[in-house]
């Protein structure tokens, strides 16, 4: 069994607004000139991105192009405290791994863990594919959320 990915950050906001901000303004700070689909592809920024708010809702990308592209589709959904994804960004949903994110009240702020399990789905790439999210949930959540989180107005 490969080990999940577990990400933990504490951000300066109460759970409901966390929990807003990651997903209805998921384009005002995912990192899409790096962490897209178009980016990978034709080394553009995709032109937005969009977390659909409820149970089995996707998370879709708008490439450059103007191709509407599936990320993940969301298989738990409670608002404020924990959502779950098949994430098949890139990849045909039978290869889809686990993402799931809660949110708890943690002083006057909130403790955010993401875990991104299931990488066996991915037999041919599956510990070099969770060492790549590794270090990619680093960047999008201590740079690119957490930096969205400290300038909310």
């Amino acid at each position: 069994m490969i080990p999940p990915v577990e990400k933990s950050i504490f951000v300066p906001l109460p759970p409901n607004e966390a929990f807003a901000l990651f997903t209805e303004r998921m384009a005002r700070w995912w990192p899409m000139h790096t962490h897209s689909l178009s980016a990978h592809g034709d080394g553009q920024p995709s032109k937005d991105v969009t977390f659909e708010p409820h149970l089995g809702g996707r998370i879709l990308e708008t490439c450059s192009d103007g191709e509407v592209r599936p990320w993940a589709t969301v298989t738990t959904w409670t608002p404020g405290v924990q959502f779950v994804l098949s994430w098949y960004v890139g990849r045909p949903e039978t290869e889809a791994t686990e993402v799931d994110v809660r949110f708890t009240q943690e002083g006057n702020g909130t403790r955010l863990l993401l875990t991104h399990s299931g990488f066996e789905a991915l037999p041919e790439k599956a510990q070099e594919t969770r060492d790549g999210y590794n270090g990619g949930w680093v960047g999008v959540l201590e740079t690119h959320y957490l930096g969205a989180c400290q300038s909310v107005d």
